[in-house]
């Protein structure tokens, strides 16, 4: 995946992440914001990601979509359960590799990459800019 994220916050930034992705043919990492577990869940995310690809017009080439789970693991194991499948997680280094074999075991994964992160909450990018943004993503 991309080393890239796109931080949103509700359906309106996913949608625009998506069709912004999908313009300029650049895989998409859709990022919750930080600890968004514990605010928004992680079954609203999911659902707010599943709702804009569904809405899309076009699908970007691939999208994985990342639920920020703070330093909780109790809301990392919640959004296992979930049906997340890739989750941030930051934690112990014992913990963390415990709820890292947790989510194989569940079909999930860990994500613990450094990302060069747009939010979406935070900047007035317009949907050209958030396109070229990503453009150098594309293949």
């Amino acid at each position: 995946m991309p080393s890239r994220a796109v931080i949103v916050h509700d359906l309106a930034d996913a949608e625009r992440a998506i069709a912004a992705a999908a313009r300029s043919q650049a895989p998409l990492l859709l990022l919750s914001a930080p600890g968004a577990a514990a605010t928004l869940g992680p079954a609203v995310f999911r659902e707010i990601v599943a709702t804009a690809l569904d809405r899309a017009d076009a699908p970007p080439p691939a999208v994985e979509a990342v639920i920020d789970c703070g330093t909780d693991p109790g809301h990392a194991l919640r959004a296992i359960r979930e049906g997340c499948r890739s989750i941030r997680f930051q934690g112990p280094e014992d913990v963390v590799r415990r709820i890292a074999e947790i989510a194989d075991a569940a079909g999930a994964k860990l994500i613990d990459d450094a990302f060069e992160s747009l939010d979406l909450g935070l900047s007035e990018i317009d949907d050209d800019g958030l396109s070229a943004w990503l453009k150098p993503l594309a293949a």
